[in-house]
This record gives structure tokens, C-alpha cells and sequence, in this order.
């Protein structure tokens, strides 16, 4: 400010180059008024710059002193306009802003402008999977602890599972009631605390979140980290928690969360980066500590925690070089599924060799080119594939061979997926088993279609390897069917 006084060119400079950076990283962290401050210093003109600074620089004394508004605001992602303006109606009130956005990219833009205290989320998108939309909210920091309930019209069983696994805080169906769904909101904001919440903190385990553990990755990870010293992941999982959550609710489940978490922070090292990655599963990262020694951690720990009635099952596998924290947890998914197949209360690594049986899917292509690409990515994971080309045959093919899970195409000669879906859901052994839709046919009317005839997924093509691979674990994760 006293070089703006004396009119010097360098202060110009300097005092732009702040405010550009403060414009970035103000709403990222939570403070939108301060980019909204900033981006009136950046672009304005040099008569005006002093004045304009002046302001930020009071912007930014209240922020630091506390002095900041206390009213919420909601984000509402939804693509039916019709139902965007029902939600919008019911959650209107004076002391709140409620934004809408219609698209996920829609979404991050207002993210990246504003602070929210609660996120409405529908599940089937135009530009992509809820899910995945879900899973980089808590990934970023700004957004990590910020509530978010589903709002969908996906079936309650597997999807209400799979999302608070994810890190929704609440899961409702449509059609929703009015009075149910401002109950729901009200419930989370009153629970959220607002604004002053710590964005690096799971608020139910006290333990750092999915954000804070992708930030301490990235510091760790070798090529980061000196090279002489080894970085060892793990995923660990709470045997029962998935069924405890769909037999009691979150509620009742939440005191065994705490406890665990508490214990296993207790039992870990100082040294060991602890976090709650989502629904009953935990992240840890070991530096400087191989996988053997992890296994021997973890190991001791289960051991100490099953005197006090909890068990996990848990993936170790090294950190290495050029792998990105999305392939990592892959890798350590992999071995967690392997020791819960295996009976669960265990620790396996690449050091084990577990003839863990192998999980059957089925896979309904008429696509010949398809349907190899398929077969050999999901064998490739350890699943024993029986692949079809037309509905009817598998449909008979179900019949005879119990599967685990089901991918289909709709477009098939014969019988099309949606009949074969429709019939298969018929079929007492196949009320439960996970089913992925595989499909070109990508409009609302055809999800909205497939979601009701009992389909737990729909992939729109061109797919992506890497996620249809995590959507089958995921489902696979949530399936008390075993075949």
C-alpha cells in the first residue's frame, strides 16, 4: 500500500501478482468473498488499484478475525429442471442462497466460486456418474467435509450402500415428500456446523480425510520422497460394517466407527498417516516403512482390536514410482477384497498366496470386439468371465451358472438387455446380485428405464477400462452374494 502511495511500478506488479493468486485460491479454501475482492484489485485500473486494495486488505482482516456471514447456502445438481425447481421451493428461506447446476462441470463451477454448506446430488448426470462426482468432492479440499445427500431414483439396496461408502452423508429416493427432504437437510446443516468447520477433518472420527490423505500422498510418493526411502499403502475395511449400515443405519453404526478409529490411531504409529477414506474403510500411509513391516503393523493391531470385539481386513501393497494414488488404491482394493473372500480379520500383501476362489461375472455383448475386451479386462482382475452374445443365452447361462455379477449391453439380438434384465430380476437367486448396464444407449429415458428394472449401474460406452474395473469391485464390495 505505501508503494501504491508512491506511485512505484513494482508495487503495481506486485500487488496484481497477490491478488491473482488470492482470486485462485481464496473460494478453493473456502472464502469466496476474498476471490470475489480479489478479482475487483486484478482487473482494475491503476487510478482505482489503491482504493480497491485497501478493501482487500480489509476483506482480508475480517476473514482472519472471524467476521465472516452466517448464511448457508445449497447446491442443488440436478439435470430435470422440474425437479431442480421442487428442490429449490422446499429449501428456500431467508437465511440461505440455494444455487442450481445442471451438469457436474456446471457444478465445479460454482464450487470454485463459492463456498456451499450442503450439496443435493442426483446420481444420473448428462456429463457423468454421480459416483464419480461424489468421490472428487471428497477428494478436494474445499469440498471434503461439505454434506452431501443423494437424491435419486436408483434402487435403495446396493446404491444406498455404495454411496455412503463414498462419503454421502444421507441417501433419500425420488419421488421425495417436501417435509422429508427439508427434514434431511435441516438434520445436516444443524450437524455440519457450518462454515467453521476443518476442511482437513472426517467430522465423525476426528481422523483426516480422503483430501488431507491425497495431499499427503502427493508429498510422499517416490520421486518426491528421497529415493532410498520406501512408502507403503494400505486399505483397511471394518468386516460388517456394510451389512451393519443396511441392517441399523448410519446412526447405530457411527459409535463402531469411533471406536475403531480411535484404536487404531492408539495402535499405529505417531509416524503412520492414519485417515478415514470413506464409509467403514480407512487409509494408511507407512514412510519409510516396507510392505513387510505394514503387514507386521496391521498385523498387531487386529490382534489388539479383537480383544475389543472389532476386526478388519486389510490390502498392502508399496508405493512405487510413476503410480498414481487412483492406482495404488487398485492395487491395495485388490488384496482387501482377497482377505475379505478369504473370511475376513486378515492382512494379505503381495508376500501371500491365497487361492482366493474366484468370483464368476457374466457378460451379455453382441459386440464381438466388445465383449473380448471385457472378458480379458476382468480376467486380467481375477474373475472367472462366461460371456454371452444375445440375451437368451444368457439368461439360460445365469441359470445354470451361478454368477456374482452382471454386465449387459441393451442392443442384442434376440432378447434385448432390458427384457433379460427384467427376467433375470425374476429369478429368486438373482433378486440381489449386482448388475451393470453396458450400453451406447446413454438418454435419461433409457437410464431412468434401466435404474427401474433393477440395474445397480449404467455404464454409457465409450467406457473407460479403469472405471468399469472399479465399479465392479465397488459393486462387489457392497454384495453379500457370493458365487
Amino acid at each position: 500500500m505505501e508503494g501504491l502511495k508512491r506511485g512505484s511500478a513494482e508495487a503495481v506488479d506486485s500487488v496484481r501478482r497477490l491478488a491473482h493468486s488470492l482470486r485462485g485460491s481464496g473460494a478453493t479454501y473456502g472464502f469466496p468473498e476474498i476471490t470475489d475482492c480479489a478479482r475487483t484489485v486484478e482487473e482494475a485500473s491503476e487510478a482505482d488499484l489503491a482504493a480497491r486494495a485497501l478493501a482487500l486488505v480489509q476483506t482480508l482482516r475480517s476473514v482472519h478475525e472471524g467476521g465472516r456471514t452466517s448464511r448457508l447456502s445449497i447446491l442443488v445438481v440436478e439435470d430435470d429442471e422440474e425437479q431442480a425447481r421442487f428442490i429449490v421451493e422446499a429449501l428456500s428461506a431467508p437465511d440461505r442462497d440455494v444455487y442450481e447446476a445442471r451438469t457436474a462441470a456446471e457444478a465445479q463451477g460454482v464450487l470454485e466460486e463459492r463456498e456451499v454448506s450442503l450439496i443435493i446430488l442426483d446420481l444420473i448426470l448428462p456429463d457423468t456418474d454421480g459416483r464419480n462426482f461424489l468421490v472428487r468432492l471428497r477428494e478436494r479440499l474445499a469440498t471434503a467435509a461439505v454434506p452431501v445427500v443423494v437424491l435419486t431414483v436408483k434402487r435403495a439396496s446396493q446404491a444406498k450402500a455404495e454411496c455412503l461408502a463414498l462419503g454421502a452423508d444421507d441417501f433419500i429416493e425420488k419421488p421425495a415428500g417436501r417435509e422429508a427432504l427439508r427434514a434431511a437437510v435441516e438434520a445436516r446443516l444443524r450437524s455440519d456446523g457450518g462454515p467453521a468447520r476443518e476442511l482437513r477433518r472426517d467430522p465423525l472420527t476426528g481422523l483426516p480425510n480422503r483430501a488431507a490423505f491425497t495431499e499427503t500422498f502427493q508429498r510422499h510418493r517416490p520421486g518426491i520422497a528421497p529415493a532410498s526411502e520406501p512408502v507403503t499403502l494400505a486399505l483397511l475395511e471394518l468386516d460388517g460394517f456394510s451389512d451393519a449400515i443396511l441392517r441399523d443405519g448410519p446412526a447405530m453404526a457411527d459409535p463402531l466407527l469411533r471406536r475403531s478409529a480411535e484404536a487404531l490411531a492408539r495402535l499405529l504409529r505417531p509416524s503412520d498417516f492414519l485417515a478415514r477414506w470413506g464409509g467403514g474403510e480407512f487409509a494408511v500411509l507407512f514412510t519409510r516403512t516396507d510392505p513387510s513391516s505394514a503387514v507386521f503393523a496391521l498385523r498387531k493391531a487386529l490382534r489388539a482390536l479383537a480383544l475389543e470385539g472389532v476386526a478388519f481386513s486389510a490390502g498392502v501393497v508399496p508405493v512405487m514410482e510413476g503410480l498414481s494414488l487412483g492406482d495404488v488404491i487398485t492395487d491395495a482394493d485388490r488384496f482387501l477384497h482377497s482377505a475379505r473372500d478369504a473370511g475376513g480379520a486378515r492382512v494379505v500383501s503381495g508376500a501371500d498366496r491365497m487361492a482366493a476362489p474366484r468370483r464368476r461375472v457374466l457378460v451379455a455383448e453382441d459386440d464381438e470386439l466388445i465383449r473380448l475386451v471385457v472378458k480379458r479386462l476382468l480376467e486380467r482382475e481375477g474373475f472367472e468371465v462366461l460371456p454371452y452374445a444375445d440375451g437368451g443365452a444368457a439368461l439360460q447361462g445365469a441359470i445354470e451358472n451361478p454368477c456374482s455379477l452382471i454386465v449387459t449391453d441393451i442392443r442384442m439380438p434376440g432378447m434385448d438387455g432390458f427384457e433379460f434384465l427384467r427376467r433375470l430380476r425374476g429369478l429368486p437367486e438373482y433378486s440381489a446380485v449386482p448388475v451393470v448396464v453396458l450400453t451406447s444407449l446413454g438418454s435419461e429415458d433409457d437410464v431412468v428405464r434401466g435404474f427401474q428394472l433393477g440395474a445397480d449401474d449404467y455404464v454409457v460406452k465409450p467406457f473407460s477400462s479403469g472405471e468399469l474395473v472399479a465399479r465392479v469391485r465397488r459393486l462387489l464390495k457392497g454384495s453379500r452374494v457370493g458365487a
